[in-house]
């Protein structure tokens, strides 16, 4: 989307999930290190052409609960395999994920996201975060809200929550 003051570039991601120990993490390994190599090349593309990068998906990734090593307080302490993968992928691309952003780095207090949950099980006894919204580093000052519906109120039934996002432009009319 573009507007006279600013364009966006919106990608939806899904990276393979770890689960069924090492024989498939062999095969998903390498399958999501290329999807996130393809992506990486094409935010540099769009970067280069001023676009805000907005990446949002289930990336299967466990970050932890540090918020130094871009972990979300409230998460469980535990990485897997794509936790890594996802945090290296955000520092060579310059990204945020939203769910652990705050306004003032460090704070927790003035963190961005209401709502922690992105994924429950059937009775929401096995809750945890593999769902992300990342931004561009130099436009986290455009980002309003990340809303992560933890309750299912949007999505239903299903066992992923939904996240509204709210972004700030400036959109512009002009005759034809």
């Amino acid at each position: 989307t573009s507007t006279n003051e600013a364009k966006t570039a919106i990608c939806a991601v899904y990276l393979a999930c770890h689960v069924g120990g090492a024989p498939r993490e062999r095969q998903a390994g390498p399958w999501n290190d290329g999807i996130l190599e393809v992506l990486t090349e094409e935010i540099f593309k769009l970067r280069g052409m001023g676009y805000r990068i907005c990446v949002n998906g289930d990336f299967n990734a466990h970050v932890g609960n540090n918020l130094s090593e871009g972990g979300i307080p409230g998460n469980k302490s535990n990485m897997n395999s794509n936790g890594p993968r996802f945090l290296s992928f955000l520092k060579n691309n310059n990204l945020v994920h939203l769910n652990g952003a705050c306004r003032q780095p460090g704070d927790w207090s003035t963190r961005i996201s209401r709502g922690l949950w992105t994924r429950h099980g059937h009775d929401y006894s096995s809750s945890t975060v593999i769902d992300y919204v990342l931004v561009s580093k130099e436009h986290m000052d455009s980002v309003l809200d990340l809303e992560v519906d933890q309750h299912g109120v949007l999505a239903g039934s299903s066992d992923h929550n939904f996240m509204v996002t709210k972004l700030t432009d400036s959109f512009v009319c002009k005759s034809r």
